[in-house]
């Protein structure tokens, strides 16, 4: 069992004997979650999601049990959480004139109950394949939006085409969003579709913003806003949404678990090796050093004074930043070694990542560095040290080589000089040699091939811009 599943249910056991369930179906679900049974969907700290199995067919369970201080007084300015989603359905059930049994039941200030039927069907975000279907999904937007409804977390992954509604687009859930009296604002609707785009891959961006843009649908409420706006700012968005995401590996969440002065992967039950441990040391400098210990790569950042103990406090110590980078990248779909535990100490900090047995890239893979730099370009993301010590090569499920980035410290989430990072692995290569041109090529390619339009940029604009930067490093690594 999860361990954080085993938590909530424990403590929502433990509080079993003081809830009092009305309703009878509500009964049979609330006693079936506490028992353990049914599929777990999402599960958090705050609230866990279950299908359940009742005579009547399959429901969605919502237990919502935010364990927070003042839970008591919030409930005085605010309504409960599982009252305002029952509240947003009814509402929403009522405009699009579909039939929808909701059970709900705030039992105690900090626990409340909620269910639907659960609905089978495709989701969105499986279905992008088709481009038939982003004028389907556009049309299912514009119906939700002109009966008022919003949601500022919305993703492809949050909307269905119900089966049991003829393949209707509807929300999976209401928890964020918003059914009100008025029409949603030209900047509500615009926040929607550019959180949508942000949740689908690159190279459906172009043609998911065209169809959301056709005047039949949202062009009559955006006629302020271009297509290129929306895709640009939706880019922008996904890297901005992964970046505050990734401080989930820094709290008690479904996937890691915060302690004191650490944070660990609930899957990992490694330990930073000790002083008289044996282990092979794989990398060693004056600011860190890197050693394979017990299948994992632990890499220890020596860092003392009051200064540095001031940035560990604020969790801004490179260790944890390098632990938070890598999981950002890894939330974004980017190959690297996995995060799996930070911890400082009075002397520094430790971040332990998945061991990967591959080698560094030859400089017959420096067209892939920079093509996986492109991908972060793209997304408005630096690296700083693009050189092959910071890659190692790997095989994917076909036996193609792939690259899978190691060391995060040079990740910048918002992207300052491109041709800095680029004349890095330019570097690399003779100047004005075919691997020189290669990586070029490659950069641009992927570019073309990632975002479905042309880079803004020739071969002979890329050398223009990244030659001053190249020479700098050749002059480096000469010495």
């Amino acid at each position: 069992m999860h361990s954080l599943l085993a938590t909530n249910l424990d403590y929502l056991r433990g509080r079993a004997a003081a809830v009092d369930v009305r309703d009878p179906q509500l009964v049979h679900l609330w006693q079936a979650a506490l028992a353990g049974d049914g599929e777990v969907l999402r599960i958090s700290p705050q609230r866990t999601v279950f299908c359940m199995s009742l005579p009547s067919g399959k429901w969605l369970l919502k237990i919502y049990h935010p364990r927070r201080s003042l839970e008591r007084a919030r409930r005085l300015i605010r309504s409960a959480p599982a009252v305002r989603e029952a509240e947003n359905w009814a509402l929403l059930a009522h405009r699009l004139n579909i039939e929808l049994p909701i059970l709900v039941e705030q039992v105690q200030p900090a626990l409340g109950l909620f269910a639907r039927p659960f609905w089978q069907g495709r989701r969105v975000s499986t279905a992008l394949e088709d481009s038939s279907s982003f004028k389907t999904v556009a049309e299912g937007l514009a119906r939700l939006h002109r009966h008022h409804w919003s949601d500022r977390d919305l993703s492809a992954d949050d909307l269905l085409f119900a089966d049991a509604y003829d393949g209707q687009v509807l929300p999976l859930d209401l928890g964020h969003a918003k059914v009100g009296l008025m029409k949603p604002s030209p900047e509500m609707v615009y926040r929607d579709l550019q959180n949508f785009i942000a949740s689908i891959p690159v190279k459906y961006a172009q043609l998911a913003a065209t169809e959301f843009l056709r005047d039949s649908l949202h062009g009559a409420w955006l006629k302020d806003y271009s297509v290129e706006k929306l895709v640009k700012r939706s880019i922008r968005q996904r890297t901005d949404q992964a970046w505050k995401r990734s401080s989930r590996c820094l709290r008690t969440v479904s996937d890691f678990e915060r302690g004191g002065r650490s944070s660990i992967r609930r899957n990992f039950d490694g330990t930073a090796p000790l002083p008289e441990e044996a282990a092979e040391v794989v990398k060693s400098g004056p600011r860190s050093s890197t050693q394979k210990h017990a299948e994992a790569a632990w890499k220890f950042y020596p860092r003392s004074g009051a200064v540095q103990k001031l940035r560990k406090q604020l969790l801004l110590g490179p260790g944890c930043l390098a632990f938070r980078k890598l999981y950002f990248l890894e939330l974004l779909g980017f190959k690297v070694a996995a995060p799996q535990a930070w911890h400082a100490t009075h002397d520094g900090e430790w971040l332990a990542t998945s061991w990967l047995s591959g080698s560094p890239p030859t400089a017959s893979l420096l067209p892939q560095i920079a093509a996986y730099l492109a991908r972060l370009h793209m997304l408005g993301i630096g690296l700083r040290d693009a050189k092959p010590q910071n890659f190692v090569v790997d095989s994917d499920a076909n036996g193609a080589l792939t690259l899978a980035l190691i060391d995060a410290d040079g990740i910048r989430p918002q992207l300052r000089n491109p041709w800095r990072d680029l004349a890095r692995v330019l570097a690399e290569c003779e100047l004005r040699s075919e691997l020189q041109q290669l990586c070029s090529d490659a950069y641009l390619e992927t570019w073309q091939q990632t975002m479905g339009t042309p880079a803004p940029w020739s071969s002979a604009e890329v050398e223009q811009k990244t030659a001053s930067f190249a020479a700098h490093f050749r002059d480096l690594l000469a010495k």
